[in-house]
C-alpha cells in the first residue's frame, strides 16, 4: 500500500515539477530570464553555449527553497564548476544537486547531475550541449532515472546585443517511466540587451514541442531589468507568465559582482495561485 501510495506521490510531483523550475538566483532575480545571456554558474542549466564565453575556471555554491506548485516545495542544494580557460579543447561545466521535495508532507530526493560542453564556431556564433542524468526516489525506494540531452545556440549581433535558441529534454524517455514523471520538451527564444554598460533587459519566449493531455499548446513569457551600480552592486527585477501551470511569479534580487567574488540573492512571489515565496542565494568563486 505504502508503495502505491509513494508512486502515486512521484506521479503528482513530476506533473508539478514539469512546468515550473529554479535555475539560479541571477536569473530568478530577472524572471527566469538568462537563455541569451552569459552566466557562468548557470549556463549548463539554462544554454550550454554561454559556457564557449566563459573565460575563466568557476566555482559555484546555491542553496534554493520555495513552492513549484500548491502543496509541493523544495529545497535544492548545488554545486558548479566551470572551466573556461584558455588551454582547454572544449569548454565545459559540470553541476550538481540534490532536491529535497515535499509533496503533501510526503519526502522525496532527487539527484540530479549535468555535463555541459560548449563551443565558438565564429566570433559571434556558439553552440552547447548538456547531458542530464536525474534519478528521482520515494520513500520506499521506488526509483526512476531520465537521460537526457539539451541543445543551445547563442548569436551575438552586437557586443551588447545577443540571441538565443535552445531545445530540452530532447530525448524520448523509456516508455516504463510513468509518463507524467517524463519531464517535458520545450523550445525557448530570447534576448538579452545591455545599455551603457548598466542596465540589461532580457526577454523570452518558452513553449514545448509537443501537446499535452488536453491537446492545449501554452506559451510561458519572461522579463528581466538588471541594474548595475558602482561598487558592483546590481539590482534584478523580474516577471514571468506560464499559462500551461496557471502561474505568474515577480521576483527581485540583489547581487555584488566582484571581480573574483560574487553573490546573489533573489526573492520570487507567485500572484495567480498565491504560492507564496521562494528564495535563492549563489555564490561563486572565479578561481
Amino acid at each position: 500500500m505504502i508503495r502505491w501510495i509513494s508512486l502515486l506521490g512521484i506521479l503528482l510531483l513530476s506533473i508539478s515539477a514539469s512546468a515550473t523550475e529554479m535555475v539560479g538566483a541571477v536569473s530568478a532575480g530577472m524572471g527566469g530570464t538568462g537563455r541569451a545571456a552569459v552566466e557562468e554558474q548557470e549556463a549548463v542549466y539554462l544554454n550550454p553555449a554561454a559556457i564557449s564565453l566563459v573565460n575563466k575556471m568557476h566555482f559555484s555554491t546555491a542553496y534554493q527553497s520555495g513552492f513549484l506548485a500548491r502543496d509541493v516545495s523544495r529545497n535544492t542544494y548545488g554545486l558548479t564548476i566551470v572551466d573556461g580557460s584558455k588551454d582547454v579543447l572544449i569548454k565545459g561545466a559540470f553541476a550538481f544537486r540534490n532536491h529535497r521535495i515535499n509533496l503533501h508532507g510526503m519526502e522525496f530526493n532527487e539527484n540530479e547531475f549535468r555535463l555541459g560542453l560548449g563551443q565558438r564556431l565564429t566570433k559571434r556564433f556558439s553552440l552547447g550541449l548538456t547531458l542530464s542524468h536525474l534519478k528521482a526516489e520515494s520513500p520506499d525506494g521506488v526509483a526512476y532515472r531520465q537521460n537526457n540531452v539539451d541543445l543551445g545556440f547563442l548569436l551575438g549581433l552586437r557586443p551588447n546585443w545577443g540571441l538565443s535558441l535552445t531545445g530540452e529534454n530532447l530525448v524520448e524517455q523509456d516508455q516504463n517511466i510513468p509518463s507524467a514523471l517524463i519531464r517535458p520538451s520545450r523550445v525557448a527564444l530570447g534576448t538579452q540587451y545591455i545599455y551603457a554598460g548598466s542596465i540589461t533587459g532580457r526577454y523570452e519566449l518558452l513553449s514545448p514541442l509537443n501537446f499535452y493531455n488536453d491537446h492545449k499548446p501554452y506559451l510561458g513569457h519572461r522579463f528581466g531589468l538588471g541594474i548595475k551600480f558602482q561598487a558592483d552592486f546590481v539590482l534584478n527585477l523580474g516577471y514571468s507568465v506560464d499559462d500551461f501551470a496557471e502561474q505568474n511569479w515577480s521576483s527581485i534580487g540583489l547581487g555584488w559582482m566582484g571581480p573574483r567574488l560574487k553573490f546573489a540573492y533573489s526573492l520570487q512571489s507567485e500572484s495567480r495561485q498565491s504560492l507564496g515565496t521562494r528564495h535563492l542565494v549563489d555564490l561563486w568563486v572565479n578561481l
